[in-house]
């Protein structure tokens, strides 16, 4: 797949002169235009540099003022000029057209520009193969949306892993939403589903500081799949759940058990739960495991 040049979620566009649909100067033309813009759903967001786009002729460096005058489907687009970008914002899972109206304008001359903007459906698999492409090239804003784009289809067979794959690419924004609850979808829809599990774990001990849950949801992965890897991101794998545990484990005080969990991960490690600084050992055993795994 050709992959697009992105500003989290904005595709930033440069467009050339060619049409003018109302122009009154006393001075000088306004140059540029913005042709039709067709877009698959799935691309939440849409933008356009007017700086790059339209100038006063002859007078480049000359600043015009913008702003939308008409908008024919505000169900299925909002448009909204900030300073030099103009930001087209999608209704997700919605299709259709909308025909819109730019004025363009400095204290002389002024311009009125039509385009339109119409976006064609997408089939669930589909929305799915850009939803892990897009996932795996770490661009998580637009792999969200194409996962959750997933769920608002009728294949419901694909709903475990949307929902999964929203969840970790709002767990991997860091955002106020951490994706707690579509993990707690894809289990809805999949019991078996390994990833939503290990991602729960990952979440009742770093969120949630639940740590008994976080050990058991972790074991239960590993109980299934001790060689466990994640199917969007093999980077995290089987020793990111055993140090989740031997964390978990230690923050609840079982510090022997936590002493297994991290033998799990370097076996080389030595120490004895009679020793006087043992919890010590343990705590920098795994910070320096933290930098490994984490």
């Amino acid at each position: 797949m050709k992959k697009l040049f992105l500003i989290p979620a904005i595709l930033l566009i440069t467009i050339a002169c060619k049409k003018t649909v109302i122009e009154f100067s006393d001075y000088a033309p306004i140059e540029g235009t913005i042709e039709d813009i067709v877009i698959e759903e799935g691309l939440q967001s849409y933008g356009i540099d007017l700086r790059e786009t339209f100038k006063i002729s002859g007078q480049e460096n000359r600043v015009l003022q913008h702003s939308i005058t008409a908008n024919s489907n505000p169900s299925l687009v909002t448009a909204q000029v900030d300073g030099d970008l103009l930001l087209l914002t999608i209704q997700l899972g919605l299709t259709g057209s909308a025909r819109l109206t730019l004025r363009s304008e400095s204290p002389s001359v002024f311009r009125e520009t039509d385009f339109s903007l119409t976006v064609t459906p997408l089939e669930a698999e589909t929305a799915m193969e850009r939803a892990r492409a897009f996932f795996r090239e770490g661009e998580y804003e637009t792999s969200r949306g194409y996962f959750l784009l997933v769920t608002r289809k009728s294949n419901s067979a694909l709903y475990a892993e949307a929902f999964m794959g929203s969840g970790f690419s709002k767990m991997r924004l860091e955002g106020d939403d951490p994706g707690y609850g579509d993990l707690i979808q894809s289990l809805a829809f999949d019991n078996g589903q390994a990833d939503a599990r290990a991602g729960l774990s990952l979440l009742e001990y770093a969120q949630k500081k639940n740590y008994g849950e976080a050990i058991r949801l972790g074991k239960r992965v590993l109980a299934a799949n001790p060689d466990y890897r994640f199917s969007l991101d093999p980077a995290l794998d089987k020793n990111d759940l055993r140090l989740n545990i031997a964390l978990s484990q230690f923050a609840l005080g079982r510090y022997e058990e936590c002493l297994a969990s991290i033998i799990l991960l370097n076996p080389d490690f030595d120490a004895r739960a009679g020793d006087e600084d043992f919890t010590d050992r343990l705590l920098r055993e795994l910070n320096r495991l933290a930098l490994l795994y984490g």
